[in-house]
């Protein structure tokens, strides 16, 4: 058996060990009502794994560290459910993960820097959580393959610490209620982003001229009280705005 698709069922209970299992490469339960804590010795002898999906299940507890050495693993799908902690892992050295996704769970406590050792990473979506403290945010852009940041709707701080000669393939960038006052000098540097949302913070002034360079906006929920100037530069690709609930006066421009 390589190849296990029962997602979109309703099944229940704990997750059954696939160890028997040593050819399996793909792994989606995605979309059921399984429950309980996945322990360690789930994924034991699972050296040809692919891709796993649990997300959108009842899991608990951690998220087993012994996922993440898995030498051909290259996405990891847990979302929505009701996960607590995320284990410190090691050895990731040789890791090709590209994909990591961990939004809509219960995760705690200070933010995991051993995900900063993942460093084919693509995809990172960790919104929705509970982490605290402080992070830099130059730490995620070290990640020269990140396509995509997602640290919404977590009580982090986020500083800003770049070179300004970094450079980053970053796309798509959401820090929604991330505790921002003002806008990251550091987005003006970013020649690929298209997809930017720093809604429900407390960014206040004007919205600067340089932002109008990407597809999709969403800054609602702030404190802003203009534009810097005239709107130009919009490119062509320009489909999503989404500016309610600022303290914007005067004429539409």
């Amino acid at each position: 058996l390589s190849y296990m698709d029962l997602s979109f069922n309703n099944f229940t209970g704990p997750m059954t060990s696939f160890g028997m299992a040593k050819n399996l490469t793909h792994l989606d339960l995605s979309h059921n009502h399984l429950s309980g804590i996945i322990s360690s010795s789930h994924f034991e002898g699972l050296q040809n794994l692919v891709n796993i999906d649990l997300s959108y299940n009842s899991f608990t507890g951690s998220i087993p560290s012994s996922l993440f050495p898995l030498p051909l693993l290259q996405q990891i799908q847990l979302s929505n459910n009701q996960f607590s902690q995320l284990d410190e892992f090691i050895n990731v050295s040789s890791s090709i993960l590209d994909t990591l996704d961990l939004r809509s769970n219960n995760l705690s406590g200070p933010f995991p820097t051993s995900i900063f050792y993942l460093s084919s990473l693509s995809i990172l979506q960790l919104s929705s959580n509970k982490f605290t403290g402080s992070v830099q945010l130059n730490k995620f852009f070290e990640l020269k393959n990140l396509t995509a940041l997602d640290l919404s709707y977590n009580s982090l701080s986020l500083n800003e610490n770049f070179d300004p000669s970094f450079s980053s393939k970053i796309r798509i960038l959401k820090l929604a209620s991330c505790n921002l006052k003002t806008f990251p000098g550091f987005l003006r540097n970013l020649s690929t982003l298209a997809t930017l949302d720093l809604s429900n913070n407390q960014i206040q002034g004007m919205v600067p001229n340089w932002i109008w360079k990407l597809d999709n906006l969403n800054i609602s929920r702030n404190l802003l009280t203009g534009f810097e100037g005239p709107l130009q530069n919009f490119t062509s690709n320009f489909v999503f705005l989404d500016l309610h609930h600022n303290k914007l006066e005067g004429p539409i421009p």
